[in-house]
């Protein structure tokens, strides 16, 4: 998974998860951004916009 903390609000940040770091593949070949705002109780997927499967 690679991740971005916001640097003003540390509850919000988004991740992008993989099924490995050192190969960089999107889990299930689907390419998705999972955002928090809650400091990381919750990861919403959001797929508007990004390549469809397989990515």
């Amino acid at each position: 998974m690679h991740a971005a903390v916001h640097p003003g609000a540390a509850d919000s940040a988004w991740s992008v998860p993989a099924v490995k770091d050192e190969m960089r593949v999107p889990v299930d070949g689907r390419l998705v951004v999972a955002p928090t705002t809650d400091g990381g109780v919750s990861f919403p997927q959001l797929s508007a916009g990004l390549p469809p499967a397989p990515a």
